[in-house]
């Protein structure tokens, strides 16, 4: 037959996604490929050091060359020196099993929040963004508030000294009268 010829790709992302379509939810499979293709750059079909880089910086993280390679070396099943959508989906899937103890290890959690539409931080607040989003104030205000009652107790502190000093000398003033 004429279609024998026509082969599709093992790294077809439509055949990677029919094998996890079990572990993960459409939705889940077409953000996490979204955001594959979104930040391989070069289009090589691998996540590749830098492109991994960049990854982080948009969710707000900096990671150090050291650790980009730990998170390729943990990830690469092949040995390409990148990570195919295939190891993509799969440390994701470690992470989600909660059975990635290497650096892959809360990355589901961070992607989620970036691509969660439904927070009403909204669909481009990164990670740290929404964690702040969730405190109440600024992050200094405990820092500013530790001081100023440190302050108020020096300032009664010191009250307390000029008022010992005020009666000593009114003491001092009636034994020489």
């Amino acid at each position: 037959t004429p279609m024998a010829h026509l082969r599709i790709s093992d790294n077809d992302p439509r055949i990677i996604n029919a094998e996890f379509k079990n572990d993960f939810s459409e939705k889940e499979l077409t953000q996490y490929h979204d955001l594959f293709v979104k930040f391989d750059i070069n289009k090589s079909g691998e996540l590749e050091l830098f492109e991994l880089n960049r990854m982080y910086e948009d969710m707000g993280e900096t990671k150090t060359n050291l650790e980009l390679r730990a998170l390729i070396a943990e990830a690469d099943q092949t040995s390409s020196g990148g990570i195919n959508y295939r190891e993509f989906l799969t440390v994701i899937l470690k992470d989600k099993k909660g059975v990635s103890k290497g650096p892959w290890t809360g990355f589901i959690s961070a992607v989620g929040k970036v691509h969660d539409d439904s927070k009403e931080t909204g669909k481009k607040a990164n990670f740290f963004e929404q964690e702040i989003a969730k405190q109440k104030g600024d992050p200094l205000e405990a820092e500013k508030l530790r001081i100023a009652n440190e302050e108020k107790k020096a300032k009664k502190a010191e009250e307390e000294r000029k008022k010992k000093v005020a009666a000593n000398l009114a003491k001092l003033k009636q034994g020489i009268n």
